[in-house]
């Protein structure tokens, strides 16, 4: 998946828990903080690769993540996401006086996890459980020419808009 599709899906995957109550609404900082991290944290599992998206704006990490994990390796786990939430809600807790840092941690998780479910559409999957080797996707053929990766990219953003344009609609 490309930087824009993993940036949609973390859009669309908070928004969507807004919506749905899984994620209690804070307020419009609160929630913009959300859905800003849920892009964040999308794009951060791709760290571990130098010419994505995270990884060209932080090649002092990149580079070393590279060489240590290679692309699709510990950045691409359910321990990767859980520590990213762990250290956002840590921040969190060290200024209790920005209010919308909780909503941050939630957002840069969710972001995490809709990275990893959205490789989990690669035929190379993703290694959840690392540091054990299986790589876990979902059992869908091939697209060709990066027909699924457009699908996702412009699913994620009109579902985006939708729930925006619905949430922003004076009540009647």
């Amino acid at each position: 998946m490309m930087g824009r599709t993993h940036a949609a899906v973390g859009m669309a995957s908070c928004l969507l828990a807004l919506d749905a109550g899984a994620v209690a609404h804070g307020g419009i900082l609160a929630d913009a903080s959300l859905v800003l991290a849920g892009v964040i944290g999308a794009l951060l599992p791709d760290l571990d690769h130098p010419k994505s998206t995270a990884g060209s704006m932080l090649p002092f990490v990149s580079v070393p993540l590279s060489a240590m994990f290679g692309h699709r390796g510990a950045t691409h786990s359910l321990l990767a996401a859980g520590l990213c939430f762990a250290l956002g809600t840590a921040a969190a807790q060290a200024v209790p006086s920005i209010h919308s840092l909780p909503a941050f941690a939630l957002g840069l998780a969710i972001g995490w996890l809709s990275h990893l479910a959205a490789d989990m559409l690669n035929p190379a999957g993703a290694p959840l459980l690392w540091p054990h080797p299986r790589r876990f996707r979902f059992p869908l053929p091939s697209s060709p020419n990066g027909l699924l990766d457009s699908l996702l990219f412009w699913a994620s953003a009109i579902c985006s808009v939708v729930l925006i344009v619905r949430h922003s609609a004076p009540s009647i």
